[in-house]
């Protein structure tokens, strides 16, 4: 778990376990994907993060700056004085970007988001932490039947790059598959994973990066001046508004952890949000600090499952706060009229973030 300790507390204390022990996993029916990149332990995961790494590298992330940049700039040019961020910017932003990357039609977006929002239609209720096999039958089913919509939709287009491969990251994988290095169910979780992965949390961060400087108008005018600042502003926000809350894991053997015995099988929730907040990692950790350095947040994970998509989000970030700013041209102030959380335990971020500057 890299530097997140097991602290446990009695209910009702002022923050959250950095870890929280759930329950022994139970055998489910068989899964629709194969088992992604998040799940899966050496050698199996090194070799498909070495093919998907591809496609993240810093030189490939180089060219898709630009058309970041105009995405951007063409998203805001169609925006009224008053609008909502997440609607109108903070969604379309990314999941344009990733469908770009996948090679899948950018016109499909609506579809991804009305995917994302019915895979996370959990209960905004922070003692009630689900698990798949937790939920109720009709969840169970609702769950699978998205993720059976989603596996055709990429296998159509898998399909159809095997035919005719473009310059995409879909082409890229199959180019891997024709090799003999991952087969085509592989190929089917990965893109599962990078469509989720790679624009919802963008979006989050994206629009908790704007509440912040709502909220904070001396912020906003330093940036204003100096877009030097803006990396270290998205990494305090991505530090203090963590846009994933946690993430579980599964106890491969039995470990001694904090005084703590966690066995083989047991399903642990890692508190990304509340690590995050640590007061023996951070200096007044439950205090916004745009110009925080060092800043060892741990929004992206830890380890050999640290994110893919790392490098990409705060490059959109970065341009994304960019934009922003200079469309607002050094207006004095950004003005929230609606700010309406989104409805998961899971996720932190708005569904719907009304501005007006």
């Amino acid at each position: 778990m890299g530097s997140l300790s097991l602290r446990r507390r009695e209910p009702g204390s002022e923050r959250s376990s950095h870890l929280f022990l759930a329950k022994p996993a139970r055998q489910q029916e068989e899964p629709v994907f194969h088992d992604s990149i998040l799940s899966l332990d050496p050698p199996q995961h090194t070799q498909l993060r070495s093919i998907v790494n591809r496609s993240f590298s810093p030189a490939l992330l180089r060219e898709w700056e630009p058309r970041i940049r105009t995405i951007a700039k063409d998203l805001l040019s169609q925006t009224p004085p008053v609008f909502d961020l997440i609607r109108d910017f903070a969604y379309p932003l990314p999941v344009t970007v990733i469908a770009d990357m996948m090679g899948v039609p950018s016109k499909d977006q609506a579809m991804f988001r009305q995917w994302v929002d019915r895979l996370f239609m959990m209960e905004n209720d922070p003692t009630n932490i689900r698990f798949a096999d937790e939920t109720k039958p009709d969840e169970r089913e609702r769950i699978r039947n998205v993720q059976l919509e989603m596996k055709q939709y990429f296998r159509d287009i898998v399909h159809a790059r095997k035919q005719r491969p473009q310059n995409d990251l879909i082409s890229l994988l199959i180019d891997s598959h024709s090799r003999g290095q991952i087969s085509e169910e592989e190929i089917l979780s990965i893109c599962f994973l990078l469509l989720l992965a790679g624009h919802i949390t963008t979006t989050n961060l994206i629009g908790n990066a704007v509440y912040s400087l709502a909220e904070d108008p001396e912020t906003y005018r330093r940036l204003q001046e100096d877009y030097g600042n803006i990396p270290l502003f998205v990494e305090e926000v991505l530090r203090y508004h963590s846009p994933v809350r946690f993430v579980t894991r599964t106890v491969a053997r039995d470990v001694r952890l904090s005084g703590e015995i966690l066995h083989a099988g047991d399903t642990v929730v890692a508190w990304i949000a509340s690590a995050n907040r640590d007061e023996q990692v951070f200096d007044r950790p439950d205090r916004f600090i745009a110009d925080r350095k060092p800043n060892p947040h741990l929004a992206f994970g830890k380890g050999i499952h640290f994110c893919l998509g790392a490098p990409l989000a705060r490059m959109e970030a970065h341009i994304a706060m960019q934009a922003l700013l200079s469309h607002w041209n050094r207006k004095e102030q950004i003005q929230v009229e609606e700010a309406r959380p989104v409805k998961t335990i899971f996720l932190n971020g708005y569904e719907k973030l009304t501005i007006a500057s």
